[in-house]
C-alpha cells in the first residue's frame, strides 16, 4: 500500500495529516501548521513517496491529541514508568525510542521539555502539542528504516492504529503536573547589560544576517532563520537554504523583534537568552551605539569576565 492510502485513512478518522519530503521530517506545505486537509485535499496534495506527518493539537473531529516524545531507549522507558499504560506508540527502531500518544482534555499544553540528559546530545523526554507535528507509520526515516504502528504493545496496520484512538487514555494539566512537575524558572544572570547599549535597540535581523543564520524571507518583515540552539535540537537543520520554518524572527510594533521557536527545547527562552547565544560581539555591532567605542569595549570585557564567574559558580 503507498503512503498516500495510509494518508487517506488518517484523514478519513479525521486526524490532520500533511506530506512530508520523502525520507524526510520537513513539511511540503508552508502552511502546514494550519493545515486541515480533507480525503480530496490529501489526493492532490500527496505524492506516492512523500512521508506523513500529523499535526498535532486539535484534530478535525475534535478530539486533542498529544505525544510524549522519547529520544532513545532509556527515556521510552522513563516515560513508560511514569505516564499512563499507553495503547499507541509510533517506532522506527526497536531499540530506540518513540512517540506515546495520548488524548487531551482541556486547554492544550505548550510544548515543554520533560526530562532531558545534559551530558548527552539529543537525549530527552519532551511532550509536544499544538503548533508541533510528528512523523507517522509507514513513513521511511532518513536511514532507511520505516516507522511503525504498535497498538497494545503488538506491530500494527494504520487502520487498526486509526481504530485504537478511542481507547487511547486521556491526559489533563492536573495530571501532568502530578506526573512530571514544571521545574522551577532559573534565574539568568543578565551577561549583556553591561555593553552600555539599549538592548531593545538591537537589530536581531542584522544579527542573524551577521551570522549567517537567515534562511528566507517568509512574509513582510518576517524572516526564517537558523535557531541559536539548532545543535540541541532533535532534527536539526543547519543549512541556510532549508525550507525549514520552525524558527523565525518578526517586527514588533513599536520597533524591534521578537524571536519564535517551535522546538519544545526553546519553549519560553527569553529574549535576553537569544542575545546571548547570538554573542556579544554580535549584539554590541546590531545594537544602536548609546556609548563610545572604548566604553563599549570595556563593557564588553567586563561582561565577559562577569559570565566566566557566572559559569564557575555554576549560575
Amino acid at each position: 500500500m503507498a503512503l498516500i492510502d495510509d494518508a487517506l485513512c488518517m484523514a478519513e478518522h479525521g486526524i490532520r495529516v500533511h506530506p512530508l519530503r520523502p525520507r524526510a521530517k520537513i513539511p511540503t506545505l508552508r502552511a502546514w501548521q494550519s493545515a486541515r486537509l480533507t480525503p480530496d485535499d490529501v489526493r492532490r496534495t500527496f505524492r506516492d513517496n512523500n512521508n506523513v506527518g500529523v499535526v498535532l493539537g486539535e484534530q478535525l473531529d475534535g478530539a486533542q491529541l498529544i505525544v510524549i516524545d522519547c529520544d532513545g531507549e532509556k527515556w521510552l522507558e522513563w516515560a513508560l514508568d511514569r505516564f499512563p499504560d499507553p495503547v499507541l506508540l509510533t517506532r522506527n527502531s526497536m531499540t530506540g525510542g518513540g512517540h506515546i500518544w495520548y488524548r487531551w482534555s482541556g486547554g492544550l499544553p505548550k510544548k515543554r521539555i520533560l526530562a532531558i540528559d545534559r551530558d548527552e546530545k539529543h537525549s530527552n523526554a519532551q511532550l509536544l502539542s499544538a503548533g508541533a507535528q510528528v512523523v507517522v507509520p509507514p513513513s521511511v526515516h532518513p536511514s532507511g528504516r520505516v516507522y511503525r504502528w504498535y497498538v497494545d504493545g503488538a506491530e500494527a496496520s494504520t487502520v487498526e492504529a486509526m481504530a485504537s484512538l478511542v481507547r487511547v487514555p486521556i491526559l489533563n494539566a492536573p495530571a501532568l503536573r502530578d506526573i512530571c512537575p514544571p521545574p522551577p524558572p532559573k534565574p539568568k544572570p543578565p551577561a549583556l547589560l553591561a555593553l552600555g547599549v539599549d538592548l531593545r535597540s538591537v537589530d536581531l535581523l542584522a544579527a542573524f544576517r551577521m551570522r549567517g543564520m537567515i534562511r528566507r524571507e517568509i512574509g513582510p518583515g518576517k524572516y526564517a532563520v537558523i535557531c541559536p540552539w539548532d545543535n540541541g535540537h532533535t532534527d536539526p537543520d543547519p543549512d541556510p537554504g532549508s525550507a525549514n520554518t520552525s524558527s523565525v524572527i518578526g517586527p514588533i510594533s513599536g520597533g524591534g523583534y521578537w524571536f519564535k521557536c517551535l522546538h519544545a527545547s526553546c519553549d519560553g527562552r527569553p529574549y535576553m537568552d537569544v542575545l546571548e547565544a547570538l554573542g556579544v560581539d554580535t549584539v554590541s555591532r546590531a545594537a544602536t551605539r548609546s556609548a563610545s567605542a572604548g566604553a563599549i569595549t570595556r563593557r564588553v570585557a567586563a561582561a565577559q569576565s562577569q559570565a566566566q564567574l557566572w559559569r564557575k559558580l555554576g549560575v
